[in-house]
């Protein structure tokens, strides 16, 4: 567990708690790790668990697969951050699957460990359990951000809501996001072609610039056109 202090002294779970406290914390919470190779699924549809789990290293896919086997990507988990906390306190069957994108380590943490009132009453299990109610406050503001961007009656007005929410998160015009176009058309429920069609429309009017998964919004354009 020691190698993996530094990883998780810099996420949000684990903010400003100290790295002596850490080691006594994933004691305490009975930490424990998995390895899982790329394509492997972490938890499948339908699963339960009473684990918090931690991306520590690697990328992670949440999709949907419907009856004919057709995937929608929901989310991305970048390392460092918890997935599928929700099912962990709720102890509710999970609706979509966990994919490892690359090889991926996990660590799992007891779920009623984590938000239980431990007999020391330790001062840095009350600052988790802060940060935990922070993250998932978080995550609401950016599940009500998903929602705005699908609300859009066609695949440009999606696109814009979509890049003007992470230009908002991210605090600048140039904004890096973590799909690649496919994973971007799934997430944004749109024909891969008709995104690759609007994306290179709005480079031509000079509202946007891109390279990969760059993109460039620019904002005296944006406002002459509104």
């Amino acid at each position: 567990m020691e190698k993996y202090i530094d990883i998780l002294s810099k996420t949000d779970l684990f903010s400003n708690i100290e790295n002596d406290e850490i080691l006594s914390i994933l004691e305490c919470f009975n930490a424990s790790l998995r390895v899982f190779g790329k394509g492997e699924y972490v938890f499948h549809q339908g699963d339960t668990t009473s684990s918090i789990p931690l991306l520590l290293e690697g990328r992670l896919i949440i999709q949907k697969t419907d009856w004919w086997g057709r995937c929608s990507i929901l989310n991305v988990i970048g390392h460092g951050e918890i997935f599928a906390e929700v099912y962990a306190l709720t102890g509710r069957a999970m609706l979509n699957d966990c994919v490892a994108e690359d090889k991926c380590t996990v660590m799992f943490l007891d779920a009623v460990k984590v938000t239980g009132t431990c007999e020391a009453s330790c001062p840095c299990h009350s600052r988790l359990i802060g940060n935990l109610f922070r993250i998932l406050s978080e995550k609401n503001m950016t599940l009500a951000g998903k929602i705005n961007c699908l609300s859009g009656r066609s695949t440009k007005e999606k696109v814009t809501s979509y890049l003007s929410e992470a230009a908002e998160r991210q605090h600048s015009n140039t904004v890096t996001i973590p799909f690649d176009r496919q994973q971007l058309a799934s997430f944004l429920a749109v024909d891969r072609s008709a995104l690759s069609s609007v994306l290179s429309k709005m480079k031509t009017e000079g509202l946007i610039d891109y390279r990969k998964n760059k993109f460039t919004l620019h904002e005296n354009k944006w406002k002459k056109d509104q």
